[in-house]
């Protein structure tokens, strides 16, 4: 049968024998039918298909016509609410099993479906060459390092690769009878079916175990992939994991995690405080003990610059141990004054050495360690080396040390006192050295009390006192030696009459330019000293 078309001008009838030689001369069978089924028309070359296959009469019924090439399923009736479709088709020609796929689509005039046409496609070889690459995919997913899995709603296995296979102990075929909860050891089936109740919508990654046909179980971290795929019968929910095999990572992060714990656990409870800074001097960590070793929470520190807790002093101290790790990598040390939460101030070792975070940008590891019992110790020793123990006034040592320098910085004039106790040593022998060591005190008290700001003061020997006076001229040293005397008086008046009373002997020398060295000022003084002892 023929397609009648209504010609109205000789354009339009060239038009339709135009389109009647396309559908003529194509390559792949069409045929015609219209809305009950009937065929209206068939192309050469699906007279030449039937005639392959034997068959001499044409179907009226395009469904007859379909079964007789293999297709039991019939029109689909969607094509008559102007929609289009295709489904795949194993045509049997001479024993040979020809891919093609049947497209369906609405036959349309002035908008009203007047029936349907189907194109049978042959795509045997580009079915061909998609087994191909069919085949080279899988023996690729086959070899990868990774298992894949496609389980269907049911959660069961509908197609794996060797590698998932190998990972639970199966062979291929066995893979098939079963179900995610046969492997699954962290979830019961029910626990599975409510959890991915819709196996395509699940997607994301998860860490998991596995458990083996063994029994032995293993980790394995999972990536799942909803989908909705295609076979013969239609689609169908589908959900696609990767999973690879982590026990060993898993083993690596639980020693690192339990390393960390343990270095915490030294730090945190160490008598050191740790930080780590970067090259901008941002603190990145701080131990916890911080708080009790400061009052600092860490949080009130991490996130912010040293320079927000420390004066300008000690900044710059640091910023130069910096400086030193920039041309060698060693460790640097120094000592600094912190400044507490509360105000107070301690003395803190700082340890600073060079290191890099996980990105590999350079950071500082700082262990401070607080020395205030050793600062106190060492000011204690310092004082000692320069303090009188009985007096508490500067010993020999010092004074040298002290005249040096106001030389140096030239304060003339300058002017000293030499005074010297009477009849120590008899005080000593007839009432006891403890009498004659409060003697002593009581005479450094009475030179102090009457001494300036800027004087100093310094325990020479037994019974001998050095008194310096810069920027002093003689005249006002004189005044000096009266008061001492008029202070000495009082300390007398103020002794239990059964105490020994206080003499001091007293001379002086002033140098107006330096020409006069220490010793020759001590001479003189020592001169005049003595003169008064023989008065």
């Amino acid at each position: 049968m023929m397609i009648r078309f209504d010609t109205h001008s000789d354009d339009e009838l060239k038009l339709h024998e135009a389109s009647y030689s396309m559908f003529e001369d194509a390559n792949y069978p069409i045929a015609f039918f219209n809305t009950d089924g009937s065929v209206l028309n068939l192309n050469g070359s699906l007279l030449r298909l039937l005639d392959s296959l034997m068959i001499d009469t044409v179907p009226d019924q395009i469904n007859d016509l379909l079964l007789i090439i293999g297709d039991t399923r019939g029109i689909p009736a969607e094509i008559f609410q102007n929609n289009h479709t295709e489904r795949p088709l194993f045509v049997n020609i001479n024993d040979v099993r020809i891919s093609t796929i049947e497209k369906f689509g609405p036959l349309i005039h002035n908008e009203v479906v007047l029936g349907g046409y189907v194109m049978i496609i042959d795509i045997s070889e580009a079915a061909a060459s998609f087994d191909e690459r069919d085949r080279r995919l899988r023996e690729l997913i086959n070899n990868v390092g990774i298992g894949i899995v496609i389980l269907n709603q049911e959660h069961k296995v509908i197609d794996t690769n060797a590698r998932f296979a190998e990972m639970l102990g199966y062979s291929i075929d066995e893979m098939y009878n079963l179900h995610i909860w046969d492997w699954d050891a962290n979830m019961s089936e029910a626990e599975i079916r409510e959890t991915f109740s819709d196996i395509s919508g699940a997607e994301g990654t998860m860490e998991t175990r596995h458990r083996r046909k063994d029994g032995t179980i293993y980790d394995v971290h999972i990536s799942v992939y909803g989908a909705k795929l295609k076979d013969e019968g239609g689609s169908y929910s589908a959900s696609i994991c990767v999973c690879q095999d982590v026990t060993e990572r898993t083993e690596m992060q639980r020693r690192l995690q339990l390393s960390e714990f343990k270095y915490r656990n030294l730090v945190e409870n160490s008598s050191e405080l740790v930080l780590s800074m970067n090259e901008d001097s941002t603190l990145e960590y701080v131990s916890s003990n911080c708080e009790t070793l400061t009052g600092y929470l860490p949080n009130e520190i991490q996130g912010r610059s040293i320079a927000d807790f420390i004066s300008v002093e000690v900044l710059d101290q640091i910023q130069k141990k910096l400086q030193e790790l920039h041309d060698s990598s060693s460790p640097v040390t120094h000592d600094l004054a912190l400044t507490h939460k509360d105000g107070s101030e301690h003395w803190y070792n700082i340890r600073i050495a060079p290191a890099f975070d996980i990105d590999g940008i350079r950071i500082f590891i700082i262990h401070a360690l607080n020395i205030d019992e050793r600062k106190e110790y060492e000011g204690k020793l310092e004082y000692l080396s320069t303090h009188d123990q009985l007096t508490g006034t500067y010993n020999r040592r010092f004074f040298d040390t002290y005249f040096d320098k106001q030389f140096e910085i030239k304060k003339y004039p300058l002017s000293i006192l030499l005074c010297d106790i009477d009849n120590l040593k008899a005080i000593n022998d007839t009432r006891g050295h403890a009498e004659g060591d409060e003697i002593i005190k009581s005479c450094a008290q009475a030179i102090q009390s009457t001494l300036r700001r800027g004087d100093f003061l310094a325990r020479m020997g037994g019974d001998e006192f050095v008194a310096a006076l810069p920027q002093t001229d003689e005249a006002e040293t004189l005044k000096i030696i009266e008061r001492i005397k008029q202070s000495i008086t009082n300390v007398n008046q103020e002794l239990s009459d059964s105490w020994a009373k206080l003499s001091v002997s007293i001379g002086h020398a002033t140098t107006y330019d330096g020409s006069s060295s220490i010793e020759d000022l001590l001479s003189k003084a020592d001169t005049r000293m003595y003169a008064q002892k023989r008065m």
